[in-house]
Formats: C-alpha cells, structure tokens, sequence
C-alpha cells in the first residue's frame, strides 16, 4: 500500500512517502462486519505542516481490529537523531482517543527557526479528538540562538482540510495539536543576535497552539555576556527575564 494515498485524510502532513505491507482478515456479517488485521512500514517518510524536520526511515509495526489500532514499535530518524514509540488509537463512538508516548535522543533541532538547539527528551501525545494535546519535555544539552528578538513570527501557513475528513474538522484551518513543552536548559545556551550576546540557562514551558504559544519560566543571562543598545555594548553583570504566561517576541 502506497502511504501516499493516505495524504488525502490527513491534511497536517504536508509530505507522506513509503509503503505498507497490509495482512487483513473480515469476518462477521454484513449487518455486523468485524476486521482484524496487521501493517510494517519501513523506509517512511512523513513531514507535518507545523513541524520544521521531517521524520525519515519511519519502521512501524502495527496490529489493528474494529475498535482499535495498536502501535507495537514505531522508530525513525529525526533532525540527526532517533525517535522511537509505541501506544494505541481506540475508537469508541464518535471519539478517536490517542494515547502514544515515546523519547526522542540526540537530535538537533531549529524550532522556532533561528532557535538551534540539541538534547533528548520524551513526548506523549493523548486525547479523544482534535486537538489532541501533545505533552513534550526537552532536555536541552547545547545550542545557539540567532533569532532576533522582536522580528514578527510568520503565521501565514495554514492547513486546508480536505473535503474527505469527518465534519469537525472541514474548515479553512485547524491544528491538530496543542503543545505542553517543558525545556530545561541542562547547559547554557549562545543567544547570538544584534541584542545580546550571551550564555543563557534556565527552563521554561510554552503552552498553545504554534501560533499563539504562552510562556512561563526564567531565563538567567551569565555574567559577562552583552547587552547591545544602539549598537552600544554593555556587559551584563547579573539579572534575570521572566515569563509569566507572556508571547514568546516579549
């Protein structure tokens, strides 16, 4: 089976390759069918719409039935590192309820753009439809940001639904999920811009959807990095910036 074709009921993915091997058995009735069957993906590729890296080399090993489809092992490559997961998708009445957790190790990461960082850490995502909420704790063990402060985050792409998708979710735009990100800053990171040149360490947790995130938490500048002001220089000798439920450009 052509993992292509399902592009066409998942419009949060911009770009789905691959290919399925597909074992199905249908038994039952025809008032009352019941389905079983099993799926291996290998060498997939899938890149979703708000997710700058694409995942390659996808292997999935997959068991399904009427109510439920069970995720035995998913792995695959990710922004120079591993990815791996398990979980299940139940389907009761009208709800879809998810429920996948998995690590990611070693990977390199530019999210938001102009944020470059590296670590591990874990993700699960859960709920019963769209959005489902997508829980991800990163462990940030380097990294460098270039992103100029107060430069307008693009929002201009969106996700058309297509025609074919349950009614909830025919609009214009939708996201398919709501982010609970905790990242902890285990060593300092460069901020490197035109306002500050820096080591910076701390944590902080960013909740929404990409385009309209809060943030709270501390980030604490190394004594010695600058601060720039009209193209002046002035060495940071203590202090702190605070979030507390703000937009990330405050």
């Amino acid at each position: 089976v052509d993992l292509a074709l399902l592009g066409l009921f998942t419009p949060f993915i911009a770009d789905l390759r691959g290919y399925a091997s597909l074992s199905m058995d249908l038994r039952g009735t025809v008032q009352k069918p019941t389905l079983s069957g099993s799926a291996y993906v290998e060498k997939g590729y899938a890149k979703f719409t708000e997710f700058y890296h694409p995942f390659s080399n996808v292997r999935a090993d997959v068991l399904f039935n009427d109510n439920q489809i069970l995720l035995n092992s998913v792995r695959a490559d990710l922004a120079g590192g591993k990815v791996s997961g398990d979980g299940k998708i139940t389907f009761q009445g009208e709800s879809r309820q998810v429920d996948v957790k998995g690590n990611f190790n070693e990977v390199r990461l530019n999210i938001p753009e102009g944020f470059r960082t590296r670590g591990s850490g874990t993700v699960a995502i859960r709920g019963p439809q769209f959005p489902y909420t997508m829980d991800i704790n990163y462990q940030v063990t380097g990294g460098e940001v270039i992103y100029e402060f107060g430069d307008p985050v693009s929002s201009e792409q969106s996700v058309k639904a297509s025609a074919y998708l349950p009614r909830f979710l025919y609009q214009e735009s939708f996201h398919p999920f709501t982010f609970l990100v905790d990242v902890n800053l285990k060593n300092p990171v460069l901020v490197n811009n035109s306002l500050v040149q820096a080591n910076v360490s701390g944590q902080v947790k960013a909740a929404g959807v990409p385009d309209r995130l809060i943030l709270d938490g501390t980030l604490t500048p190394a004594v010695g990095g600058k601060v720039f002001f009209r193209d002046k220089p002035f060495e940071i000798s203590g202090g702190y910036v605070e979030y507390e439920r703000m937009p990330p450009d405050n």
